[in-house]
């Protein structure tokens, strides 16, 4: 088996970290739950446990000194990796002064 290197991709896939929030604005007949966008990156996917089936993790580029992290514990994330959506909750994130951050995730 012949692998090219160099068609491959430092971050192939792409996902979103969203809450759900309810907009108080509105009269209460028309108040619903909505996906709030809180961060969207390119990242990769890792299993997150060799104990656990239900976890993964995501790496994705950050710069710790120019950026803050927006996501936290208990946020959502939906992701596309080659057709299949992976939906989960934030577990714990794990920023690097390396230029990258990992997240763990738990399946939902």
């Amino acid at each position: 088996m012949i692998t090219d290197r160099f068609g491959i991709s430092e971050y192939p896939f792409y996902g979103v970290f969203y809450s759900i929030q309810q907009d108080d604005s509105k009269p209460l007949d028309e108040q619903t739950e909505e996906e709030v966008e809180i961060f969207s990156t390119y990242l990769d996917l890792a299993e997150g446990n060799a104990l656990s089936n239900d976890t993964f993790k995501i790496f994705f580029p950050f710069d710790s000194y120019n950026e803050e992290i927006k996501i936290s514990v208990g946020n959502l994330f939906k992701g596309n990796f080659d057709g299949s959506v992976l939906e989960g909750r934030v577990i714990s994130i794990y920023p690097s002064q390396l230029g990258g951050c990992m997240v763990l995730l738990r399946m939902i």
